[in-house]
């Protein structure tokens, strides 16, 4: 153990005996904490990147609308404040502890069987080799193929929130695409994966990694910015998993890095003005500073899921929310429908929220329930899910364990083909989880279109035997 290690894992306990003595300053030792974590990640950014970015989604998604306001405010926070859901001190407290907790477990995850990894990666893939180029071809089609659907969707969808409003489009919008299609669409991240993990030259991956920025820029015209900030997320990833490849020919320069740094601020204030546009509304005398940080604080957005689930937490039913993307994807998909097994519920509407085992839409539906039939959502988050199953032991193991695959996930990448694609999989679900449900790193997994794609890519990729 090395010293840094040491100061991180000393100062999370000095930090947690002070949140016990000082109940009143959990925000501020919380997010001390963060600061401090986030710096150990700087110090050691190739190994610590993932952790890092982990932490930033606690922090972004967490924890803005209780630090924030106390440093820095503005008109636009203030309004804020007054519009959307407000908690007390007690509130403000527990979610300052939870994200503690869930940062100091995903800190021990990462570190508890992880040893020093070099600086590059020992590719044991042959990625010449006959079935890796059938499967780079195969891939490379199909994701071509899958954007072209990916982008019809897009220009569907802005089209109708043009006309009829974001809000609405959750509720009233529909693809018209035949159901095939739309499943075949839903693939095109996983053929962009299975695609990269046959380690493409710079010349072959490009135009596809161009098209790929150009799809998630293009879904900020119907109001989406998650998928845009993730796709961003998953290039800065792949680019500097390729730089652990190849050391000596790396894809991200520090020319690369020093653009991505300095288009970090301007991506950040691009996503308030979305917010904005998307809501219908508009603010006089913004600057540069404060849209970016107008942008960080509007993304804190479960603070009302968490708010809620503290102060509900005996009125809420206990339904294993954390596993509710695992047992909805058992119970709703296309073949389960064909048996006659499970129970498909149609979104946005009371039979789901009820009897459904999503705690995003059973906390909207109970709590707000004009904005849930309205179209809008509190969203979820793993922390809310876990803690309510589980308490907070709860929230320390899940986040323990995702910091033991965000560990893993050099070597996972260079188990196979295939290994690694789910890997990318895991890991962008598991940086999403802050503000996304508790299993879904493995739900997407389970879906039958997924499983489907790869077993057919698979037959057609693999060496053919004659008599």
């Amino acid at each position: 153990m090395n010293n840094s290690s040491i100061i991180i894992y000393l100062f999370a306990i000095i930090v947690g005996i002070l949140m016990l003595i000082c109940p009143n300053c959990e925000v501020s030792l919380s997010f001390a904490f963060w600061i401090v974590l986030m710096v150990y990640c700087i110090k050691d950014i190739e190994s610590r990147m993932l952790l890092m970015l982990f932490a930033f989604t606690v922090f972004v998604f967490g924890m803005t609308r209780i630090v924030i306001p106390e440093y820095y405010t503005n008109d636009y926070i203030q309004n804020s404040q007054r519009w959307s859901m407000s908690f007390g001190g007690e509130v403000h407290n527990f979610i300052a502890r939870t994200c503690f907790i869930a940062l100091v477990g995903a800190l021990f995850g990462f570190n508890i069987i992880r040893k020093k990894q070099d600086i590059s990666i020992d590719y044991n893939i042959d990625t010449n080799s006959s079935q890796t180029l059938k499967i780079r071809k195969a891939s490379k089609y199909l994701y071509l193929l899958s954007s072209i659907l990916v982008i019809y969707s897009i220009y569907s969808r802005f089209s109708f929130v043009a006309m009829y409003g974001y809000m609405d489009s959750y509720i009233d919008y529909s693809s018209d695409l035949p159901v095939w299609l739309y499943k075949f669409a839903s693939t095109n991240a996983l053929c962009l994966y299975l695609f990269l993990a046959t380690l493409p030259s710079k010349k072959e991956a490009k135009p596809i990694l161009s098209l790929f920025l150009l799809i998630s820029f293009l879904s900020l015209l119907t109001g989406a910015r998650t998928d845009f900030v993730m796709s961003f997320i998953t290039l800065l990833i792949y680019l500097v998993l390729r730089n652990k490849i190849t050391p000596k020919d790396p894809w991200l320069t520090r020319k690369g890095k020093l653009l991505i740094f300095m288009c970090i601020p301007i991506l950040v204030a691009l996503m308030f003005i979305v917010m904005l546009i998307r809501g219908d509304s508009e603010i006089d005398n913004v600057n540069l500073f404060d849209m970016v940080i107008n942008s960080i604080y509007q993304q804190g957005s479960i603070i009302e899921v968490l708010g809620v689930s503290y102060e509900e937490v005996e009125h809420i039913p206990h339904r294993l929310w954390s596993f509710g993307r695992i047992i909805e994807s058992f119970e709703n998909n296309f073949v389960f429908q064909i048996l006659g097994i499970g129970q498909e519920y149609r979104a946005n509407t009371a039979d789901f929220a009820i009897n459904g085992h999503s705690l995003a839409n059973y906390l909207t539906y109970t709590y707000q329930n004009q904005r849930y039939l309205a179209g809008g959502g509190m969203g979820s988050s793993f922390i809310a899910e876990t803690w309510l199953d589980f308490g907070y032991f709860g929230v320390f193991i899940f986040s323990f364990i995702y910091g033991v695959i965000l560990s893993k996930f050099y070597k996972l990448v260079k188990t196979n083909i295939w290994m690694f694609a789910l890997a990318f999989y895991m890991v962008n679900a598991i940086i999403y989880a802050p503000r996304a449900g508790a299993c879904d790193f493995i739900s997407d997994i389970l879906s039958p279109t997924y499983l489907l794609l790869m077993l057919l890519i698979y037959n057609y990729s693999k060496p053919k035997h004659y008599a």
